[in-house]
């Protein structure tokens, strides 16, 4: 049995333009526990949004013949879902509709529960612009970080579960997202940006 969490965003991309049913049920799973994670906590809507999600990037991916940056696919997942949840967010609130603000952004940096999942939304943009920043790091950082942020959000249950996917010690992979973090805050454009990372 293939553990889709070891399969580079390549071949996971590649799996799926194959259309192979357990790569896109792991797109599925992917997206639905970014949905049902402590900062979206988005409850019964969770399964409608993934759902949606891993439908427009099946139609995305077999209509065009190649996607550019097949590396990064793991993160088209996420910034998909993330589009889809703040999407349905603004339309909750043109429409008045309370949106729950008990969330827990102590992973964030930040302590305190009266904090509205649109706040939240907007700090995982800051996210997106880490990632661009990533870009300029070496592939060992890039793919330590990567992994790293990936269990900040929720999508890994434990480091140990992390540094596994990396072949990596707890400690080595501490280690090195230490290495990897003090390098990528001293990039001109993280100035702003330090206060959350």
């Amino acid at each position: 049995m293939i553990n889709y969490n070891k399969v580079s965003d390549e071949v996971l991309y590649g799996m799926c333009m194959a259309g192979d049913g357990g790569a896109w049920t792991y797109v599925f799973n992917y997206s639905l526990k970014i949905c049902k994670s402590k900062k979206w906590h988005m409850g019964d809507e969770s399964e409608d949004i993934a759902s949606e999600v891993t439908k427009n990037l099946m139609k995305t991916i077999w209509t065009k013949d190649n996607m550019r940056e097949q590396n990064k696919f793991r993160n088209l997942i996420a910034v998909a879902a993330v589009n889809k949840i703040k999407d349905l967010l603004k339309s909750s609130r043109r429409n008045n509709i309370p949106i729950d603000d008990d969330i827990d952004l102590k992973v964030m940096g930040r302590t305190g529960n009266n904090v509205n999942q649109i706040e939240n939304i907007e700090r995982f943009e800051i996210v997106l612009l880490i990632d661009q920043a990533l870009e300029k790091l070496s592939q060992g950082c890039q793919n330590v970080l990567r992994e790293y942020f990936k269990y900040k959000v929720g999508l890994y249950d434990d480091l140990a579960e992390t540094s596994k996917v990396l072949n990596m010690s707890i400690s080595r992979f501490s280690t090195n997202v230490h290495r990897c973090l003090k390098k990528m805050i001293e990039f001109p454009e993280m100035k702003e940006l330090r206060q959350y990372i």
